[in-house]
């Protein structure tokens, strides 16, 4: 569930904190730099980074194979994955978890498959009405803006009675249908427009706009982010266009927009239009007639805040909790072949008739990492290694056990206890089989 909610947390950041630095910053917070953290805003409520991090970990060591049923899990809050004689165990935590992230895909796969439906549908009526432009000079002029801006894919041209507006469709194999009735010099401003939405692939961003809104129906930052991609991929195709245009084409691609705003044309879901009816229609046209004139130290100033925004935002998807991997080529040290773990996730066939909880471990006396305790309560230190035996000493040995605390870099730690002897006169230990063992999640010592 955590990462459903680092994505949207992380999402809603950004998103704030591009409202705020386009506030303070104004022109210089210019349009490219806009489109940029849009989509990184957008990218965060797709993509589950923590969950993505947690996997890359897992691949990383080498993944062989998955078995769920090797061991009973008995206890842990924290999704545990754990590597064993080439197979990975994981514990109920770690289960939740990815039902829960199979159901978000699911959903996501789903909605999805929706909209494929209905684009497949709108694209079917689109063409229906529209009729292939072949042998015409919009053609060559198409093929020659296509190459001039590195677009590699094949785009078709139509033209149709139907509609007032022109728009493309398609991502992989983008249609440009313009309306029939314009005149050259506007049929060519409007596919420049066109091409510049389909080398920034719009029609994608617009779809992914849709599934985000499909999954976070419920977060209303998700219907500001839609709103604000749409209109700043739109001044960001007039700021380009503008910039390859005279004067005096200026002014007739000012005008066509606002001829075109002024009646609606078919819904956009699926495509990117040249316009729509636009509350921004007054920000399109200064920026097509008045160049943004902005101060290149606060643009400089204004483009490292904003990667500063994405970082700061980028921290619950990044510091989340992740997936603890306990790294099982030695076993042991995890208590995997040992008859009980306490306190932590398993209970590898245990004989015991009972589970012992993790307050009944705390109670054990560890005052070093390394100890003998014996039957009478007594401990010694053996932090510092065992003593030799000596070579004449009659050895009286006491029964007792020699415990060993090992501590984890995740924060967790081991406790191991050892059947033991111990010489009442010169110290010497013998260590026998290990007793028991105790695992924490968090080092209580």
């Amino acid at each position: 569930m955590y990462v459903i909610l680092s994505m949207i947390l992380s999402g809603s950041i950004l998103l704030l904190l591009f409202i705020v630095l386009k506030k303070i910053f104004k022109e210089s917070f210019d349009y490219k730099l806009q489109i940029t953290v849009l989509k990184v805003c957008l990218l965060l409520f797709i993509l589950p980074l923590s969950f993505i991090r947690d996997l890359a970990d897992i691949v990383l060591y080498d993944i062989s194979g998955i078995n769920f049923t090797d061991m009973t899990l008995i206890k842990g809050s924290i999704p545990t994955v754990i590597f064993t004689d080439g197979d990975i165990v994981v514990n109920p935590a770690m289960h939740t978890m990815i039902g829960i992230f199979i159901l978000w895909l699911l959903l996501a796969c789903a909605i999805c498959a929706y909209h494929l439906f209905l684009y497949w549908k709108s694209k079917k009526f689109a063409f229906s009405s529209a009729e292939a432009i072949q042998s015409d000079p919009l053609c060559s002029f198409l093929k020659d803006q296509a190459k001039a801006m590195n677009i590699g894919r094949e785009i078709k041209l139509y033209q149709s009675n139907a509609i007032v507006s022109a728009y493309t469709m398609g991502t992989l194999h983008p249609v440009i249908i313009l309306p029939a009735n314009r005149v050259e010099a506007e049929q060519k401003i409007i596919i420049l427009h066109e091409l510049r939405h389909i080398k920034n692939h719009d029609t994608l961003i617009n779809f992914l706009c849709l599934i985000c809104k499909g999954i976070y129906w419920f977060n209303p930052f998700i219907y500001v982010l839609d709103s604000l991609l749409k209109q700043t991929m739109e001044l960001v195709c007039d700021d380009w266009v503008t910039q390859q245009l005279n004067q005096d084409s200026k002014f007739l691609y000012a005008r066509l927009i606002i001829t075109m705003s002024r009646k609606q044309s078919l819904s956009g879901k699926y495509s990117s239009y040249f316009t729509k009816n636009q509350k921004k229609l007054e920000e399109r046209v200064d920026c097509i007639m008045n160049k943004q004139h902005k101060n290149n130290f606060r643009h400089f100033i204004a483009t490292i805040t904003a990667v500063v925004a994405i970082a700061l935002s980028s921290i619950p998807a990044f510091a989340s909790p992740s997936i603890q991997i306990l790294r099982g080529d030695d076993a042991d040290f995890f208590g995997l072949n040992s008859p009980k773990v306490i306190g932590s996730y398993y209970d590898y066939g245990s004989d015991y008739d009972d589970i012992w909880d993790i307050e009944d471990t705390a109670e054990i006396p560890i005052i070093y990492d390394e100890q003998f305790i014996s039957k009478d309560g007594q401990i010694y230190d053996m932090t510092d290694g065992f003593p030799e035996p000596r070579f004449n000493c009659d050895h009286v040995f006491t029964d007792g056990e020699y415990m060993k605390h090992i501590a984890k870099s995740n924060g967790g730690c081991v406790i191991r206890f050892f059947a033991s002897q111990k010489c009442q006169i010169c110290g010497y230990i013998v260590v026998g089989e290990l007793l028991r063992e105790y695992s924490y999640t968090k080092c209580p010592h």
